[in-house]
């Protein structure tokens, strides 16, 4: 197994050290490629916890459909023989190796999926989620599992991504695009959720013409002198929009900071802010239309922001370095708080009537709690 850095075209052989080093980025994405006999299947991960495999598909000599889905991708690191790191070109694989790599996604647990008394009905359950007839699929979701495994990374989900739509762009005009990756080129956004979706958007061009002239029309409208406070009002609240997709991806895993819940407060008052600017200027979007019976996006915000300001303490959150609820939303946990208060008092005076009650020579005495919880009947 081979590793291809596919941002920089570094090359090199798979190896532990790479597989145990940590992420800078939570935004890398790793890709692995499958080709036998005309037929490729691809899977890649997603950082928060998402496997996403292609199902097979046929790939012409020059590659289309592949360097399609790379560029659109444009994954951190690329996982594949090499042989096909080298060429992309049909390669042999035993039974054993499409075996194993069957034997990983079976071990796989969604936390959606029932409860199964034996790894037998998991494992169907898997395989009827998967689509049939893909086995290069399965063999490049595989190793791309087998590399996820060293990284402790969860697999939560499976959504399946098809091939269509491909807009053929020629080697040298190829060539010319990734020009634009240097940030001394086009590239010069505010943020760097900004940059990574402009970034894709010059790599995967757009063929919307009516898309193309309205992200024409909402740049000539800021561009124009009289909105200039308008535009410095946007970069600003636009810098503050953090990573969302990572932070729930943490939440759901309750492994979430309280840095992590600042960001998402502020990410959603800027969003906030951004709509309430942007609603008056049709230049800048079409103003949401929703049924009356589904609340407006600013409706949505106004309540995510009313709901985290009602449960958690931040301020205590930041000081203590840990989720902590408010006081007065929750009557169970308010009356648990407050027992842990009392704990240490009552502890010490246990302690100390212990102490009074030993020895003379003893002149002093530690007290250590046990909680002993017994099982409801």
């Amino acid at each position: 197994m081979s590793l291809l850095n596919a941002q920089s075209g570094f090359h090199s052989n798979f190896t532990n050290e790479e597989c145990s080093r940590d992420d800078e980025e939570a935004e890398e994405v790793y890709m692995a490629i499958n080709c036998y006999g005309g037929v490729c299947g691809i899977a890649f991960s997603s950082p928060n916890g998402i496997l996403k495999c292609v199902p097979d598909f046929q790939f012409n000599q020059e590659f289309t459909e592949v360097f399609t889905i790379i560029l659109e991708v444009n994954p951190y690191l690329i996982l594949g023989t090499e042989y096909t790191i080298g060429s992309l070109k049909d390669f042999t694989s035993t039974h054993g190796y499409y075996d194993s790599c069957l034997q990983r996604l079976h071990l796989i647990k969604l936390p959606y999926a029932p409860t199964f008394v034996d790894e037998g009905e998991s494992a169907a359950y898997i395989m009827s989620i998967l689509p049939k007839d893909s086995p290069q699929m399965i063999r490049a979701a595989g190793a791309l599992l087998d590399y996820l495994a060293k990284r402790t990374s969860p697999v939560e989900n499976f959504p399946f991504p098809s091939v269509g739509n491909v807009l053929d762009v020629q080697l040298y005009l190829r060539q010319e695009l990734s020009n634009f990756k240097s940030p001394d080129y086009l590239n010069t956004c505010s943020s760097n959720l900004g940059s990574r979706l402009l970034s894709k958007w010059l790599r995967f061009p757009l063929q919307d013409m009516e898309e193309l002239h309205r992200r024409q029309h909402a740049i000539e409208f800021l561009s124009k002198s009289a909105n200039r406070s308008l535009h410095k009002t946007l970069i600003s609240s636009t810098k503050r929009v953090g990573n969302i997709q990572r932070v729930l991806g943490k939440m759901h895993t309750s492994s979430a900071s309280p840095n992590d819940w600042k960001i998402l407060l502020q990410t959603l008052q800027s969003l906030k802010e951004i709509l309430s600017v942007c609603y008056p200027h049709p230049e800048l979007g079409t103003p949401f239309e929703t049924p009356e019976s589904v609340q407006s996006p600013q409706q949505v915000i106004n309540s995510l922001l009313d709901k985290v300001a009602e449960t958690i303490d931040m301020s205590s959150t930041s000081n203590h370095k840990r989720f902590i609820v408010r006081q007065g939303h929750h009557a169970w946990l308010d009356e648990w708080k407050q027992i842990y208060r009392c704990l240490p008092d009552i502890l010490s005076r246990l302690a100390e009537h212990e102490l009074n009650r030993l020895r003379g020579h003893v002149d002093a005495c530690g007290l250590i709690y046990f909680p002993l919880v017994s099982s409801s009947s």
